[in-house]
């Protein structure tokens, strides 16, 4: 990864363009980046990384009338979180990951995990979810699959809500995120990396 980079995804689904993109900017340490949703911010979030891990993130999500803040914090086996300034902590797995949920991370994430599998740590943001932005724990994991054609590395990532099916992640070289295809019950998802 350089000092600084920058692109956007931009989503498809079952081939058609949807109304779905992620604009983000990675300085150093620091990736700042939104998800847009019909030209309207649903997740708006600062993460904060040590080398591939991310140590902590600001984010702010929004959804029809819902829409709180929180900030989730990982040192050792404690996880600290502020959801609307009411925190909160738990003790974790020594080798959990924090994930901020923007498919920018998703490479730092992937080249963790291929070591085997590992408890990742996510905001709850599922349409059915009574407590949005609340811890969701789960096991991850990533297995390498053959180069494609463009040189890219191709990993099936599952666990969470990929279940043991899982999706499949092209990187590249730097190990950013360069494509992204999920064969969920509402379609196929392909979201792909553009300049930004």
């Amino acid at each position: 990864m350089t000092s600084r980079h920058a692109g956007t995804y931009r989503y498809r689904r079952d081939g058609q363009p949807q109304p779905v993109e992620e604009p983000w900017t990675w300085t150093r340490d620091c990736l700042q980046g939104q998800r847009l949703v019909e030209g309207q911010t649903v997740l708006d979030l600062t993460a904060r990384f040590d080398g591939a891990h991310c140590r902590s993130f600001d984010m702010h999500w929004s959804s029809g009338d819902r829409s709180r803040h929180g900030r989730y914090a990982l040192a050792g086996t404690q996880l600290q979180w502020t959801l609307d300034g009411v925190a909160a902590q738990m003790t974790v797995p020594a080798e959990a990951l924090l994930f901020p949920l923007l498919r920018a991370a998703t490479g730092a994430l992937i080249r963790q995990l291929d070591r085997g599998p590992r408890p990742v740590i996510v905001p709850d943001i599922r349409p059915d979810s009574r407590q949005p932005l609340a811890p969701l724990l789960s096991d991850r994991e990533a297995s390498l699959m053959a180069p494609d054609d463009a040189g890219l590395q191709c990993w099936r990532y599952s666990g969470g809500e990929y279940g043991a099916t899982g999706c499949d992640c092209w990187l590249d070289a730097a190990g950013l995120l360069q494509r992204y295809r999920w064969a969920s019950p509402q379609g196929v998802w392909d979201v792909r990396l553009s300049p930004p």
